[in-house]
C-alpha cells in the first residue's frame, strides 16, 4: 500500500531487434521496417523492471525456486523474439516475477538467460495448463476482463487505435485461456486504475477480489468432495 511506483519510471533508448513476429502482437512506438526485421528506435517502456526485481529481492531475501518455496510456483512470460511461451521455474523468483509482469508499452522488456521477455499474458493469460502439468487436480483461474477504467480510452491516432485493437484481441484470448480452468473468478470493477491510485482505491480492489473469491467456495467444496 505504501509503495511509490512513480520512482520506478524512467526512459530507455537501448535498441533491440525482433524477429519472427509476423503473427504476434507487439506494442512498438516507432518502427523502421526492412523485410522481416523490426528495430525500435525510441522508448522501450516507462518502467525498468530491474528496479522492481531488486525490491522483490529485498522483500524475499533473494528467494529462489530451488531452495525457498514451500508452495510450488512457476511464472509464464513471452519470448519477444520468437513469440513463444516461456515457463520460468528456476533461479531467483524475482527474475521470474518481473519477466512475467513486463507488459509491453509500460515495462522495458526484461532480459533473462539470453532471452528478451515480456508479459506472459500475450500468449497464455490464464495458464491453467501450466499448473495442471505441475500436478494440480483443481485449477482456479482469475479473469480480469471486467476490471476497467472509468474513463473511456481515447482512440484518435494510429498508436491508440493499434493498442486498443491489440487489447481487444488479448481480452478474447483471456476468455479462451481461462476456459481451461475448473473455476474462474471474475471480479467486476469500473474506476481509477493507475500507479498513483489512493490507498482507499487499492483497498477497494482487494476487497472486490475477496468477495468474488468467497462466491466460488461452495463450488470449490463440491469439486473437492468429488475427488
Amino acid at each position: 500500500m505504501s509503495t511509490d511506483f512513480s520512482k520506478y519510471f524512467g526512459l530507455q533508448r537501448e535498441d533491440i531487434k525482433l524477429k519472427n513476429i509476423d503473427n504476434n502482437p507487439f506494442i512498438i512506438f516507432y518502427l523502421e521496417l526492412s523485410k522481416n526485421k523490426i528495430t525500435p528506435k525510441w522508448l522501450k517502456g516507462l518502467i525498468d523492471g530491474r528496479d522492481i526485481r531488486d525490491e522483490i529481492d529485498r522483500l524475499t531475501n533473494q528467494a529462489s525456486f530451488e531452495y525457498d518455496l514451500k508452495i510450488p510456483f512457476k511464472t509464464v512470460a513471452t519470448d519477444l523474439e520468437t513469440g513463444e511461451k516461456v515457463v520460468i521455474d528456476k533461479g531467483k523468483i524475482s527474475n521470474a516475477i518481473v519477466a512475467s509482469l513486463s507488459r509491453p508499452g509500460t515495462f522495458v522488456p526484461f532480459k533473462f538467460e539470453d532471452k528478451i521477455l515480456v508479459d506472459g499474458g500475450l500468449v497464455d493469460p490464464v495458464p491453467a495448463d501450466v499448473v495442471r502439468e505441475m500436478g494440480a487436480d483443481i485449477v482456479i483461474g482469475v479473469s480480469l476482463r471486467n476490471i476497467q477504467k472509468d474513463v473511456p480510452a481515447k482512440i484518435d491516432n494510429v498508436i491508440s487505435i493499434t493498442i486498443r485493437s491489440i487489447y481487444i484481441m488479448l481480452e478474447e484470448l483471456n476468455e479462451v485461456s481461462s476456459s481451461k480452468a475448473d473455476i474462474i473468478i471474475k471480479p467486476q470493477y469500473r474506476g481509477p486504475l493507475s500507479f498513483d491510485m489512493s490507498r482507499e482505491e487499492k483497498i477497494k480492489l482487494i476487497q472486490i477480489g475477496e468477495e468474488e473469491t468467497k462466491k466460488i467456495i461452495p463450488l470449490l467444496k463440491k469439486l473437492i468432495d468429488s475427488y
